[in-house]
């Protein structure tokens, strides 16, 4: 028995060592990891074919730092790895921002009301039920265009949600640059669990400390999901739970990959794509017993957005009961219609009967609020979808493109404000073409104005 302990000790300290070999020593010794300019590429380097949860995975390094301690001794390591410190560091820094920019559109009414009047409509907890919401949809669907547009009508308060998104996240990470310019394909994949990582603890932080979310993703791994649901049932009851679907046609769906692979040059494999469609709406039907509400919004070309339907749940049925535990005069509706006006009312639900005092504020109902004609096929260059998204989001993901998050990543990203497009219209070397054009007609033009000779060989 002792030898066996003796042997695994030693094992286990072989790994430890391997892997502090392995994570770069600039990286253990850096003062500051807050400061996005002392990592890569912009300081040091680092082995760009390795993805940044093994770069900086320190296995010496047992503890979390502060700021969201409590949220990552929630994960499951099992999974995930622990960074090294300073790298922990540096995602405070993101997430914080992400936290901040929700709680401070909270602290915001939408109306111009006193505080006094605010405080007394919207009650601090526990009189109003936060939300979850999971927004699902396949592929080139447009679940990032429907949104900003809703939140723009005033039929969901996106700006009001601590906004979850992973790929928004990699976009934040330092390194993405790196990445892309070695590899623009698994540029993604590079950073793919270090943001899942993230989005984790944040969706931790915010059960904590009960804040309204909207998590975006596929849904589609459902036992995931439905352990989390169960879970939060048990520990934080005061949350309503809601999914968003998304929907179009599937032949829409693939003509809009089909165009965004013409332009982006990175096509989606077919064999995906369908197993997107398919299973996105079986594991919305799977989910539903365990959420409050399902609401089915249709995004079909050149025609109005529409929303299809509203599903009362099994969930939503048998509250009644929990209903009166919690004191809330939420008797469950047995209607499946709704209406805009509906949806747009569902968001306010309080637990002391409130409801009627905030639609008081709200402003008053038009059919103008109505998201009218999908503009999704040309979002991505719409000055008003684009100052739409920018407003919701900046705050919470300064490095995010508005017309790639409304159009689905239609035409790549934008890195430390730079936009770092992979459109064939607007990629690196298209936009090398231009630049020299622009400096060929401005040389023609000075000529023309001082009179300079054309030079020997120069075309006419």
């Amino acid at each position: 028995m002792a030898t066996t302990t003796t042997m695994r000790m030693n094992e286990e300290t072989k790994t430890m060592e391997e892997s502090k070999e392995d994570l770069p020593e600039w990286v253990r010794s850096l003062q500051n990891g807050a400061i996005r300019e002392q990592w890569p590429p912009r300081a040091h380097d680092i082995d760009w074919e390795k993805p940044t949860n093994e770069v900086y995975h320190d296995p010496l390094f047992k503890d979390f730092s502060p700021e969201f301690k409590a949220a990552r001794e929630k994960l499951d390591y099992s999974y995930h790895r622990n960074p090294a410190k300073s790298r922990q560091e540096l995602q405070d820094v993101i997430l914080a921002r992400v936290v901040q920019a929700a709680l401070q559109a909270n602290q915001q009414h939408p109306q111009e009301e006193s505080k006094e009047e605010v405080k007394e409509v919207l009650p601090e907890e526990p009189g109003r039920r936060p939300w979850i919401v999971f927004s699902a949809g396949p592929m080139g669907v447009g679940k990032g265009y429907v949104m900003a547009t809703l939140n723009e009508r005033g039929l969901f308060p996106l700006d009001r949600f601590l906004k979850i998104d992973p790929d928004l996240l990699k976009t934040e990470l330092p390194e993405m640059p790196g990445y892309l310019r070695q590899d623009p394909a698994s540029a993604a994949t590079k950073v793919h669990r270090e943001s899942t990582q993230m989005a984790d603890v944040l969706l931790e932080h915010a059960l904590q400390k009960r804040i309204p979310t909207l998590v975006d993703g596929s849904l589609r791994d459902v036992e995931y999901y439905r352990s989390f649901m169960e879970r939060v049932r048990r520990e934080f009851p005061e949350y309503q739970l809601a999914i968003l679907h998304v929907t179009a046609a599937p032949d829409i769906i693939r003509a809009r990959a089909q165009s965004r692979a013409e332009k982006t040059g990175r096509a989606v494999p077919e064999a995906l794509l369908t197993a997107s469609i398919e299973q996105v709406p079986a594991s919305v039907e799977a989910l539903s017993p365990h959420v409050d509400v399902v609401f089915t919004i249709s995004n079909e070309e050149d025609q109005p957005l529409k929303l299809l339907s509203r599903e009362e749940t099994a969930a939503k049925k048998t509250e009644k009961k929990e209903c009166k535990i919690l004191g809330s005069l939420c008797a469950p509706k047995t209607d499946t219609s709704t209406s805009w006006k509906d949806f747009r009312q569902t968001w306010w639900t309080t637990l002391n009967g409130n409801e009627k005092k905030v639609c008081r504020f709200m402003p008053k109902w038009c059919e103008k609020q109505c998201p009218g004609m999908s503009e999704f096929k040309t979002c991505w260059m719409n000055s008003a979808c684009i100052k739409s998204a920018k407003a919701v989001y900046s705050s919470a993901y300064p490095s995010f493109c508005p017309g790639c998050t409304m159009a689905g990543g239609l035409c790549g990203m934008c890195i430390h404000d730079k936009h770092w497009c992979q459109c064939k219209e607007c990629g690196p070397e298209s936009a090398a073409m231009k630049m020299k054009k622009k400096e060929c007609s401005l040389t023609t033009s000075m000529n023309s104005l001082f009179g300079g000779k054309k030079k020997h060989g120069q075309p006419a």
